[in-house]
């Protein structure tokens, strides 16, 4: 039996980045209140917050938001493809491979 207190303690990860009040203690997440380290440290105004210049150029383009509707990633299909495709043929016989297994003995069974 091995003793529990040997073991390392297993604790969860800590997020990337610093944790200050303006930064999500469980995700890191970037709120608009948070400095950034590229500006030196300088505080955003508050009449101008800062504005993602990926957001800025995607604003024309309408969004869909993010779609769950369950564990399973799906994809939208290619254009053209068929939506309900046709089954699939049968790859061999019922009792092919079984036959064949039962036909296939070792040299030495004789």
């Amino acid at each position: 039996m091995t003793d529990r207190r040997s073991r390392p303690a297993r604790r969860a990860a800590r997020p990337a980045g610093p944790v200050t009040p303006t930064t999500e203690q469980l995700t890191g997440a970037w709120t608009p209140e948070a400095t950034s380290p590229r500006t030196g440290g300088t505080q955003p105004t508050a009449a101008e917050p800062p504005v993602p210049q990926v957001a800025a150029d995607t604003a024309s383009a309408p969004s869909r938001g993010l779609v769950r509707s369950g564990r399973r990633v799906t994809t939208t299909p290619v254009p053209g493809s068929d939506p309900t495709p046709s089954p699939e043929p049968p790859r061999h016989g019922t009792g092919e491979n079984d036959d064949r297994l039962l036909r296939d003995r070792p040299p030495h069974w004789g």
